[in-house]
């Protein structure tokens, strides 16, 4: 059954994928003017519905990266319309900078409170052609990392940072971050005593050492989270450390 299920899921989204191409169809065949721009930036357009949207997306499939860079238009459903019009149609930026973390390789993308939304209804085909090409070259592309090494916790993802300056300031240690079956992330590392430290973080940063529950610290205050670290790895902490910090 679970397998039939499967199929019948495949089958509907395949419908619904050649639908949203059919209703973008023109709107397709004028954007192969970009076809330059893409391949040099090894991307090629991939439609998908979303929401009441139907999106237009540029992504590498061989690197499973996708740009910032997104057009939208009204679903047919929406637009009562048998095609996608550029009069309706709006170009979305979405501004994040990549914070890459962990000594086994995470990604957050913390967004701005700036993405860019430009109407494309006032401007001409050229105009539409050559403004999506300015902005695909102009935004950088996060690199691919598989989605169980993503997280959009930005204080969880902004502490590794001062984990790993304050436990090398002894020795080095290997920090891991980390996902439990709950979803609860963590970083994970070790002393020269071998005891296992767990840096948790939800509403506070917890700190666990051996599994038991030593301390806890405002999930945003990286100072807080590195004396709480330090007292614990037998570390002093001394006014240059906090300097850094």
């Amino acid at each position: 059954m679970t397998r039939v299920l499967e199929n019948l899921k495949s089958r509907v989204e395949a419908r619904r994928a050649k639908d949203a191409e059919a209703y973008l169809a023109p709107r397709l065949k004028e954007l192969e003017a970009l076809a330059p721009v893409l391949r040099a930036r090894g991307l090629e357009i991939d439609v998908c519905d979303i929401s009441d949207c139907t999106v237009i997306r540029f992504i590498d499939r061989y690197e499973g990266r996708e740009s910032p860079v997104t057009v939208s238009f009204p679903t047919r459903t929406v637009a009562r319309s048998k095609e996608a019009r550029w009069t309706r149609a709006e170009m979305d930026i979405c501004k994040a900078t990549p914070i890459y973390f962990g000594d086994n390789d995470w990604l957050c993308l913390e967004h701005a409170d700036d993405s860019v939304r430009i109407e494309l209804g006032d401007l001409s085909l050229r105009a539409i052609i050559d403004c999506l090409a300015e902005k695909i070259v102009e935004t950088p592309i996060p690199e691919n990392v598989p989605q169980q090494c993503r997280t959009e916790n930005v204080e969880f993802a902004k502490a590794y940072k001062i984990i790993k300056e304050v436990t090398s300031t002894k020795f080095g240690a290997h920090i891991a971050a980390q996902r439990d079956a709950n979803g609860v992330e963590s970083f994970a590392f070790r002393d020269r005593e071998k005891r296992q430290y767990r840096m948790e973080f939800g509403k506070t940063a917890k700190l666990y050492v051996d599994d038991m529950a030593v301390g806890e610290a405002p999930a945003r205050s990286t100072w807080e989270i590195g004396a709480l670290i330090a007292k614990h790895y037998g570390l002093e902490y001394s006014p240059s450390l906090k300097r850094r910090i």
